[in-house]
């Protein structure tokens, strides 16, 4: 009778665990969608960029093709920037006045944003006789006197930028005077000794990057390198249906949405069906004012923007992950801007911190780990659901390929282990 009873009920165990293994195996086949959300300019694109790369393989020759104008476009369009914003043009001709001006209009509706168009009202642009923003009595005689090159030849480098419309064509001669201006002009050069403490930036780090390898970019056969796609920037604008994966087994769908302020309305048509949301923050921009709005301070988007991702109801059973990303550019700033210079900061004075993190906080503005154990409280307490949500906060740098790759393999386990919850198999 032992017998004949056991026989059935191992069975029946044995067919329930295989259920629950098939079952198991179903559900970790299936597709994961992710949505990569977050401000301009937090890094999105590039963490985007690394995981290609890392798990989808190098770019199909037409996706290399269209980073290779990003990059041309960000060394012109830069440059640009960098005389409209560093050295001020006093004098022009009706010509050069004109061309100033369809330059600023092109610029304008290329970048479709206000800041650059009051910026321009302020500084101007053309050729002619050339002073230093804020430093007035410096002109293009001077600065040549200092490093001694030719004046003449500074006014046509400047001009033959100025005058070049086309951001994504990259002609030998406009090669050789970004990297003639780049080489003499110390108030370009020396603006990215400032570029990490700027509250309104004209120039970003990987600029001085490109600029450097001018003459390697500039040659005909040119193929953007490993290192040159992580490093362009440019705005993605609208959502855009990356590229599928697989970790280990585990399939991924990965959707990176544009940040600034006018494609977020687009957010809404990709919320459905979303495994997992991946927000990232730039931890650097704490003392940064937004792009769109020299009145808003980037970090403080950051949060409203967070606060309204994470409680949003087609969220209620996501998960979030937060990556605060350029922790490396963060680390770096802390040390000489309080993180009180963020205004939704202006309490870390008055922080009390987790029992387990009091022994290391004896509260310092400027210490790099205790501003991150504040940064990361700040976002993770406006979770209105937290014991039926919990946030997944990363420290990363998209830059450092082997960081990402760690990272999103405990996003990998996050989102399977969290799936086979939901679904009453774990």
């Amino acid at each position: 009778m032992g017998v004949c009873c056991c026989g059935p009920s191992l069975d029946a165990n044995t067919r329930y665990i295989n259920e629950k293994m098939d079952a198991a195996n179903k559900l970790e086949g299936r597709t994961n969608k992710l949505l990569f959300l977050g401000p301009g300019g937090s890094g999105k694109s590039t963490i985007v960029k690394q995981l290609k790369l890392l798990h989808d393989g190098p770019f199909a020759d037409r996706d290399a093709s269209l980073l290779k104008e990003h990059i041309y476009s960000q060394i012109t369009s830069q440059m640009k920037d960098a005389l409209k914003h560093f050295v001020v043009v006093n004098t022009q001709s009706d010509a050069s006045r004109a061309q100033s001006s369809s330059d600023a209009a092109l610029l304008a509706n290329t970048t479709d944003n206000a800041q650059q168009q009051q910026q321009q009202q302020q500084l101007g642009g053309g050729g002619g006789n050339v002073t230093y923003s804020g430093d007035e009595e410096t002109t293009i005689a001077n600065a040549a006197e200092e490093k001694k090159y030719d004046v003449n030849e500074m006014e046509r480098a400047i001009k033959v930028v100025q005058n070049h419309s086309d951001v994504t064509v990259f002609t030998e001669e406009l090669a050789d005077a970004i990297s003639f201006i780049y080489s003499h002009e110390r108030r370009i050069s020396a603006a990215f000794q400032h570029v990490d403490t700027a509250q309104n930036k004209v120039l970003v780090e990987s600029t001085a990057y490109f600029w450097s390898e001018i003459s390697r970019i500039k040659q005909a056969d040119y193929t953007p390198t490993e290192e040159d796609i992580i490093k362009v920037r440019y705005r993605t604008t609208g959502v855009v249906d990356t590229f599928k994966f697989e970790i280990k087994g585990a399939k991924f769908h990965i959707y990176d949405a544009g940040g600034q302020k006018s494609e977020r309305k687009k957010w809404i048509h990709c919320f459905t069906e979303v495994k997992a949301v991946v927000f990232v923050v730039a931890m650097s921009c704490y003392n940064e004012m937004m792009f769109e709005d020299l009145n808003k301070n980037c970090m403080d988007d950051s949060l409203e923007l967070f606060d309204s991702v994470i409680n949003n109801k087609f969220f209620v059973d996501t998960h979030i992950i937060l990556f605060l990303n350029k922790r490396d550019l963060f680390e770096e700033k802390i040390s000489k801007i309080a993180i009180t210079a963020c205004p939704k900061f202006g309490d870390f004075m008055q922080f009390k911190p987790a029992q387990k993190e009091q022994e290391v906080f004896n509260p310092d503005p400027n210490n790099y780990e205790q501003a991150t154990i504040f940064m990361r409280w700040k976002f993770e307490t406006l979770n209105r659901n937290p014991k039926k949500k919990q946030i997944y906060t990363h420290l990363t740098c998209g830059l450092d390929k082997k960081n990402i790759d760690n990272v999103f393999n405990d996003v990998k386990h996050i989102v399977i282990t969290q799936n086979l919850y939901n679904e009453g198999l774990s």
